[in-house]
C-alpha cells in the first residue's frame, strides 16, 4: 500500500477499471480513523444497492450449495453482513425460514439468558432458553423473550444477531460465553461511529468482493438510470424485448443467467444494449456473484470469522485491545477491515501478527523544525567561513616559513 500510494499501478489509468480502483494511502487524512500505516480506502455507502447484492448472492448459495451449508451461510448473513452493513430484518427473512429445519443443528448458536437481541419482531431480551426434545430424538431450541410489545416465544431462526454493544458475549463450542476483556490496551480509543473488524484472509476477500460488486450495482444504476440511458431500446434480446433496457432489466436478467435460463452470452448482450460504454463492467457481474458465494461456502464449512466478529460486535473502541483479543482467536487475524458507513468509506490494512498497531502517528512534527532547520543551515555557512579563513591563515604560515635560497636554486625549483 505505501508503495501503490507513491505510484499507482496501470489498473488506475485502465477505463475499465479506473472507477473501482481502491485509493492507497501511507495513512488516512483523518485523525478519527486512527490509521497511521498503509492501507487501502474504498468507497462505500449505505444508499447504494446492498438489498441487490445481497439478493444476488443468496440465489447464487440457494442454487449451489447443499441444505446444511445453506444454512450456515444465512447465518454469516444474518449475525455479520447484517448489522456491519445495517440491513433492516426483512431482506433476509425469507432465506431464514427457508434454511429452517425446525431442528436444533451446529449451524445456529445458542444465545445465553440476559443477551439482547434482534429478531423478527424488533429487539428483545431474552428471559429463558428452552430445549424441547422429540420421539425421534432430535431437539429444538425455544427462547422467551421480552419484546417491545410484550413477551413471546421465538424459535432460533427468528433471531438475526446480538444488538451491538450490550454485552460481552463470544461463541465457543456452540454457545454464546460470557467473557471478561483484559484492562490492558491503549489510551486511545476510536469513535462508536466506526465498525472495526479484525478478520482473516476469508474476511478479507469476502468484504472486498462484496465492495465490488456493490459499486458496480451502483455505478450502472446511476448511469441506467440516468434520463438518456432509460431511452434506449432493446432489439435483439428475448429477456427484455421491446422494452426500456434501464437497471432492474439487467438485475432481472442477471438473475436469470444465475438460475441457467439464459446464457452469458445472452445477458452480455443484454448489458452491451443497456451501455456500451459500461458493458465490460456490467458482465463480469455474474462471476462475481459466484465468486462471493464461495468465499461464503469457505467460511461455512468451518472458519473463525463469526467468532472474530463477536468481538466487533462488543463495538470495543479500543484498536490495540481488540486487535489482541482477536489474534488470541487466530494468529491469521491480519486484516483490519474499519468502515464508516455514514461518511461512505471502507479501510483495509494488513498487519503481521507480530508487528505493533499504530493509533498515534510515528513521528510528531516539532513546530520548531523549520527554525532549528534554519538555524543549522546558517552555522554550516559560518562554519565553512571560519575553516576558510583558517586555510587563509594556514597558507600565510607557510608562505612565511619557507627558507630562504639562493636565487639560482629557487629557479631550479620553479
Amino acid at each position: 500500500a505505501r508503495n501503490l500510494a507513491k505510484e499507482p499501478g496501470p489498473l488506475s489509468l485502465a477505463p475499465a477499471t479506473a472507477p473501482f480502483y481502491p485509493e492507497f494511502m501511507a495513512r488516512s487524512e483523518h485523525p478519527k480513523t486512527l490509521i497511521y500505516q498503509p492501507h487501502m480506502r474504498l468507497p462505500l455507502g449505505l444508499n447504494m444497492p446492498h438489498k441487490d447484492a445481497y439478493q444476488l448472492v443468496a440465489k447464487q448459495v440457494s442454487m449451489a450449495k447443499s441444505n446444511d451449508e445453506y444454512q450456515r451461510i444465512t447465518r454469516i448473513w444474518a449475525e455479520m453482513m447484517c448489522p456491519l452493513f445495517q440491513y433492516p430484518p426483512h431482506w433476509i427473512l425469507d432465506e431464514l425460514q427457508v434454511s429452517s429445519t425446525g431442528k436444533r443443528t451446529s449451524s445456529i448458536v445458542k444465545y445465553s439468558v440476559g443477551q439482547k437481541v434482534v429478531t423478527a419482531y424488533g429487539e428483545g431480551e431474552i428471559l429463558s432458553v428452552t430445549e424441547v426434545t422429540f420421539q425421534h430424538g432430535s431437539s429444538s431450541l425455544r427462547y422467551k423473550v421480552q419484546l417491545a410489545f410484550g413477551t413471546g416465544y421465538i424459535q432460533p431462526e427468528a433471531i438475526l444477531h446480538i444488538v451491538p454493544g450490550t454485552g460481552h458475549y463470544v461463541r465457543m463450542n456452540g454457545i454464546m460465553e460470557h467473557t471478561e476483556l483484559p484492562s490492558n490496551g491503549s489510551d486511545q480509543m476510536l469513535d462508536p461511529k466506526f465498525s472495526l473488524l479484525f478478520g482473516n484472509q476469508h474476511a478479507y476477500c469476502l468484504l472486498r468482493v462484496y465492495c465490488l460488486l456493490v459499486r458496480i450495482l451502483a455505478d450502472s444504476k446511476s448511469l441506467l438510470d440516468s434520463e438518456e440511458s432509460s431511452k434506449a431500446k432493446v432489439n435483439s434480446s428475448d429477456a427484455c424485448e421491446e422494452t426500456q433496457c434501464d437497471y432492474n432489466t439487467v438485475i432481472s436478467a442477471l438473475k436469470k443467467v444465475l438460475s441457467n435460463n439464459i446464457s452469458s452470452l445472452e445477458f452480455e448482450r443484454v448489458c452491451r444494449t443497456a451501455s456500451r460504454e459500461k458493458v465490460a463492467q456490467m458482465a463480469i457481474l455474474p462471476k462475481l456473484v459466484e465468486k462471493c458465494a464461495n468465499i461464503l461456502g469457505k467460511i461455512a464449512r468451518g472458519d473463525t470469522v463469526l467468532t472474530l466478529h463477536d468481538y466487533t460486535m462488543m463495538k470495543i473502541t479500543d484498536p490495540v485491545k481488540l486487535r489482541l483479543l482477536c489474534l488470541n482467536v487466530t494468529e491469521n487475524a491480519n486484516y483490519r477491515i474499519q468502515l464508516d458507513l455514514d461518511a461512505g468509506w471502507i479501510y483495509f490494512s494488513y498487519l503481521e501478527p507480530d508487528q505493533d498497531l499504530l493509533v498515534v502517528p510515528e513521528y510528531e512534527e516539532d513546530e520548531n523544525a523549520g527554525d532549528a532547520l534554519e538555524e543549522q543551515s546558517n552555522n554550516i555557512g559560518e562554519d565553512v567561513d571560519m575553516e576558510t579563513g583558517e586555510e587563509d591563515e594556514d597558507e600565510e604560515e607557510v608562505e612565511d616559513s619557507e627558507p630562504d635560497l639562493p636565487e639560482s636554486k629557487r629557479q631550479k625549483l620553479m
